[in-house]
């Protein structure tokens, strides 16, 4: 996890959205979304609400109303660890996760995971759920495949257009998930 990566502005809405990496491609973003962050494990919190991205290598959660301190959290896939899904009787869904941070060297460096909390304030979730687990994933076994081959190097996700129209070919999409879904163009 790291604060305030560098943004963009989408072309069509000038809506704040993650400046992309190499190869990334961004698949959904889900606004309504209540985040909870333990910035320093059993001290400082931090909480707000704004819209969450998925890309195929993070998630970038944006604050709606930024402070001069806080914009945005980039979410590195490959960094997340103990995620669940809670579905109260009371309250809303949430997802909650632990998330090394960036800057202490990921999971190998020197602080342990940050807390983090997702809450689903707006709508359902069917739709943003199997996207996030299936990008998680994807990213979780090129990790093992590097590791096999001893690189001990990060390596992009293998993900490209075709994968994000298979993917959506065979979604379900939950009418109730406010989530909007990119879908790359042909190139």
């Amino acid at each position: 996890m790291s604060l305030n990566p560098t943004l963009a502005r989408h072309p069509a809405n000038n809506m704040p959205i993650p400046a992309a990496f190499d190869n990334e491609i961004i698949l959904l973003h889900r606004d309504g979304i209540d985040l909870e962050v333990d910035l320093t494990p059993g001290g400082q919190k931090w909480s707000g609400r704004g819209v969450i991205f998925v890309t195929n290598i993070r998630l970038v959660f944006i604050a709606k109303k930024p402070t001069a301190q806080l914009t945005a959290f980039d979410i590195p896939l490959v960094y997340i660890r103990g995620e669940k899904f809670n579905q109260p009787i009371f309250g809303c869904n949430n997802l909650q996760l632990d998330c090394f941070s960036v800057p202490a060297g990921g999971p190998g460096g020197s602080a342990p995971p940050h807390s983090i909390r997702a809450y689903f304030k707006e709508g359902g979730c069917g739709t943003f759920l199997p996207a996030f687990f299936n990008v998680l994933e994807m990213g979780r076994n090129s990790q093992y495949e590097d590791r096999e081959v001893h690189t001990h190097q990060w390596s992009q996700p293998t993900f490209n257009a075709d994968i994000a129209r298979d993917f959506m070919q065979k979604a379900f999409v939950d009418p109730s998930d406010p989530s909007t879904i990119y879908v790359p163009a042909n190139r």
